[in-house]
């Protein structure tokens, strides 16, 4: 399940400076929307729940105070405009009251990290909570971390920066974005504070992105030449119009870290590379050695990128001197040399479950619990995904990120495209297919499926009549490629075998079967709809959280409890199934 503020770039910080005047603060979230912020941010003050009656600030706190019920109203219109909506409380009894008017996070400010009373409330609220690190030592930003998450399943991120009134250019520290966001495994945002009367302030944001921010807050201001509170870091509404604007073209230029290679360096990638040709005249039936093949540039095209993919391999037909190599001049690797790697096409959107491979099953995500069973499986060389454009798939870049996988951006409709890029850009002569809505994978014949594959010179292999949603295929990426030029629009799907099954005669397909235990094909284990979370979370809690859970287990178990495996029961199996 994604992270609530991995969804949010900019945020609006108005902090203090509607002071205490409904009209302004009404008037600053209009600003906020039009400069095209995702969230506002307000400071919520009860007097008495920051500071002693004789604090210098006490009475200008309880000047700023705003009844409830304007705030539930500033709320609404808010989110008419498009606007998510956070709070910076600085006490439980103003949070309990801005969580039931639907307040959409609450910030807690640096004064407070180390307030671990006030911070188990905040978690029993279970609103998404914004952790200040300005001022903070690693030790109590760990230490609040583990507070609020042991509390439930609160969403966490991170905010670096410093209200030094204003904040001197070398107190900035962008540094430290990277080490938090190693060290803690959360998003991380800055709050920038530089003055707002420099032209540094305008482009601190885009140099926030480039040094890893996830979000970046910045105070905006209706005038900043009226110096009402927290003007002095603040920016006009239009210069926090430009400042987006600034922030969109930084983020296209910065684009995406990882494994991805974009349209523009594929193409750089076919112009410059270096492609397989002949160092001298070869004859047919030459098993290819070092000493037979150079890299070469050459105009003619070739889908053989390194020697190694050609190495091994025998000719099928003479070649002279500088000829460059196809896939097709050469006869397949033996099957201990071929390359198999895991592709794994992720994309969020779904007309039943939104972003099905991100939802929890225990304290991992579906598609983390697959790819922990894939790396079970000793035979496949590596694991890669393949994830849609659009930038409401960027959690599942976090995921590669965080368990060091590469990953690609393809076709969101284009399935099979996608699949055939991520597998070039893997080297792989082999794919390993199962979907990623599948936390329970049948792996104890999967090396068997492999070598079986392999050893038959097989286009396609599969294990038949296992539950739904236990699956795998191996596919050669030649036959991939053939169903992609060969086969109409509907084959280019996320079913990316569906031009073999219907074109029995022109691949070759090996179907293995499983032992008669775990011949269910009548049993469900895959997420399709919010029933079949349900299922699934309760199989992986009666199993203790210990992954792998063996399929035969699991069938034992949904026999014994039918009134679990009747929740999904209704459901045809026939419904978003991808199995043939």
């Amino acid at each position: 399940m994604s992270n609530f503020f991995e969804e949010i770039t900019i945020i609006a910080e108005v902090a203090q400076s509607y002071e205490g005047s409904f009209d302004l603060a009404l008037a600053s979230i209009d600003a906020a929307a039009q400069a095209q912020a995702d969230l506002v941010n307000f400071q919520v003050f009860a007097a008495d729940e920051l500071a002693v009656p004789s604090y210098h600030y006490f009475d200008l706190y309880r000047r700023i105070e705003l009844p409830i019920t304007q705030w539930q109203e500033l709320f609404e219109h808010a989110r008419r405009q498009g606007l998510k909506v956070m709070a910076n409380v600085f006490g439980p009894r103003t949070a309990e009251k801005l969580a039931k008017i639907g307040v959409s996070a609450l910030k807690v400010h640096a004064a407070d990290t180390a307030n671990l009373p006030f911070l188990r409330h905040l978690a029993d609220l279970g609103k998404p909570v914004l952790l200040s690190t300005g001022g903070s030592t690693l030790s109590e930003v760990s230490h609040a971390i583990k507070i609020l998450h042991a509390q439930g399943k609160v969403d966490v991120a991170l905010i670096l920066g410093v209200q030094n009134s204003p904040t001197s250019p070398e107190d900035t520290n962008l540094a430290r974005i990277r080490l938090l966001k190693e060290r803690f495994r959360l998003p991380v945002g800055y709050a920038d504070h530089i003055d707002g009367e420099t032209p540094l302030a305008e482009v601190i944001a885009p140099l926030a992105f480039a040094a890893g921010a996830d979000f970046v807050e910045k105070h905006i201001n209706l005038a900043r030449s009226i110096k009402r509170e927290d003007y002095i870091s603040a920016l006009n509404p239009d210069e926090f119009g430009q400042m987006v604007t600034r922030v969109k073209e930084a983020r296209r230029c910065i684009g995406l870290p990882g494994g991805d290679v974009g349209n523009g360096e594929l193409a750089y990638r076919e112009q410059m590379k270096k492609r397989v040709v002949a160092r001298k005249d070869l004859e047919a039936g030459q098993s290819l050695t070092y000493e037979d093949l150079d890299l070469l540039r050459i105009d003619s095209p070739s889908d053989l990128w390194s020697l190694e993919s050609a190495i091994g391999r025998t000719l099928l037909q003479p070649v002279q001197k500088y000829q460059v190599l196809q896939s097709k001049d050469l006869a397949e690797k033996p099957g201990d040399l071929k390359r198999v790697v895991a592709v794994l096409l992720c994309r969020a959107t779904s007309t039943r479950l939104h972003a099905k491979p991100l939802h929890l099953i225990g304290d991992k995500t579906i598609l983390e619990l697959l790819i922990s069973q894939i790396k079970m499986v000793s035979r496949i060389d590596d694991i890669i995904l393949a994830i849609s454009e659009g930038p409401e798939n960027a959690a599942f870049v976090k995921v590669a990120k965080r368990l060091g996988l590469d990953y690609i951006f393809g076709d969101e409709e284009d399935g099979l495209k996608r699949m055939i890029k991520a597998a070039e850009f893997a080297r792989a002569d082999t794919v390993f297919r199962t979907t990623t809505e599948n936390p329970f994978l049948y792996i104890d014949n999967l090396n068997e499926m492999i070598e079986t594959h392999l050893q038959h010179g097989s286009d396609l292999t599969v294990c038949e009549n296992l539950p739904d949603g236990t699956y795998a295929e191996i596919i050669e990426l030649s036959a991939l490629k053939r169903s992609h030029l060969e086969g109409e629009e509907r084959h280019r799907s996320a079913w990316v075998s569906l031009y073999i099954y219907e074109n029995p005669d022109k691949f070759k397909t090996v179907k293995l079967l499983p032992p008669k235990e775990v011949r269910r094909s009548d049993i469900r284990l895959t997420v399709d709809y919010p029933e079949d979370l349900i299922v699934m979370r309760r199989i992986y809690e009666a199993f203790g959280g210990e992954m792998p859970i063996p399929i035969a287990s699991i069938i034992r178990f949904l026999d014994e409890h039918p009134e679990i495996r009747a929740i999904n029961g209704n459901i045809d199996a026939g419904v978003g199934r991808i199995w043939r």
